[in-house]
């Protein structure tokens, strides 16, 4: 459903997904456009956040959206699309957005698009126990995780698209691991992963890529990674980052 009441960001945190908002706040770019594969078509994207003074939430833009926000300027941003990606909710842009420029500029404080009060880290020497890896596809029209089924054709149980996954589609991983020392219990996502293979890669001079690892040899990079710091979102325990210490 389109709202054109503007929404303050820690009030669209509490909006279930899929649901249409309309919002005003400061854009920081917070990485370079990239092409990825959507549907067999390649998109350019764009990730950044939005700021007002309540809060921030991170924000895709897609295609010719891009060109029409500048970082730390303010926009008036309509028909958003609320998704939760990781634990975190965010927004995603699509053919029903509009982008317009608004003044004043609103003064937003920076700590806000850190957005930390959910991020924990810890140091931890080990890597204590790992369950098995679950590998799984996600839709192709919400993103969330797709249910095992032996049929060729896949349903979302969230958005109910039916869609058929083939060979060359990428498959995304998740872990559940034990830190050392604390007895917690964090999930590693593809994206994680792919760091501890980076910093296991550095150390004993190997050249895993996540695209051709097995799971006998993610097994072994994560279980033999150690001397880390990992951030993960604490009400969730899923791991946003991991930097060697």
């Amino acid at each position: 459903m389109n709202d054109s009441i503007v929404k303050k960001i820690e009030a669209v945190k509490l909006i279930p997904d899929f649901t249409m908002v309309t919002i005003v706040g400061q854009v920081n770019i917070i990485s370079d456009p990239e092409y990825i594969e959507v549907n067999g078509r390649r998109l350019k994207k764009l990730e950044a956040k939005i700021a007002d003074e309540s809060d921030s939430i991170a924000v895709t833009f897609w295609e010719e959206q891009i060109d029409k926000v500048t970082n730390q300027l303010t926009y008036n941003i309509t028909n958003a699309r609320v998704r939760t990606f990781q634990g975190n909710k965010c927004l995603s842009l699509n053919q029903e957005s509009k982008i317009s420029n608004v003044l004043p500029i609103l003064n937003v404080a920076p700590s806000l698009f850190e957005n930390n009060s959910s991020i924990d880290s810890i140091e931890v020497e080990d890597i204590d126990t790992m369950a098995e890896i679950c590998r799984f596809f996600n839709c192709k029209n919400c993103s969330k995780k797709l249910q095992p089924c032996q049929g060729k054709v896949q349903q979302c149980n969230v958005c109910g698209m039916k869609q058929i996954i083939k060979k060359t589609d990428e498959d995304n991983l998740s872990v559940i691991i034990t830190l050392k020392d604390t007895k917690l219990s964090v999930t590693l996502f593809k994206d994680q992963i792919k760091n501890l293979i980076a910093i296991y890669n550095n150390e004993n001079t190997k050249n895993y890529d996540i695209s051709t690892a097995n799971d006998n040899d993610l097994t072994e990079i994560i279980l033999c990674t150690n001397n880390v710091k990992v951030s993960f979102n604490k009400n969730t325990k899923i791991v946003t980052d991991i930097q060697k210490i």
